[in-house]
């Protein structure tokens, strides 16, 4: 009888025993899956983050340089040409970069990204020809 009694307390105990350890395995299946959805969130996050990074990279400001062409000597105006002919060929991330240049009425335009720095924006040609206009975003 008492053998009965110790067995059935050993199988009770095994349930018991393997009860816990299906418990414990549910915990650490739903710990993973939150942990999961959690780094999910992260990368989407990111994601979202850099997609707004590049939105605003996109959305850089340009410059119009106008060369009024009226009071400048014949070879002024073939210093403006070739300077936007330079700009169009320099790739390099501390030069200004080049998206266009064009005659318009009595001025040759270059049209380049912004640049905030003061001095960085006197290298780009004479004050006493240019003029400066900020275009709006594209």
């Amino acid at each position: 009888m008492q053998m009965k009694k110790e067995m059935k307390e050993k199988k009770e105990k095994e349930m018991k025993e393997k009860n816990q350890n299906k418990k414990k395995k549910k915990k650490k299946k739903k710990k993973q899956k939150e942990k999961e959805k959690k780094m999910k969130e992260k990368k989407k996050k990111k994601e979202k983050k850099m997609n707004q990074n590049k939105k605003k990279k996109k959305q850089k400001k340009k410059v119009l340089k106008e060369i009024p062409l009226g009071g400048l000597r014949a070879n002024e105006t073939v210093q403006a040409s070739l300077e936007a002919r330079l700009l169009s060929r320099l790739h390099h991330p501390h030069i200004l970069r080049f998206f266009h240049s064009f005659l318009e009425g009595d001025a040759f335009c270059i049209i380049t990204e912004y640049c905030q720095r003061r001095a960085e924006r006197r290298t780009f040609g004479t004050a006493r020809s240019l003029m400066f206009r900020a275009l709006p975003s594209a």
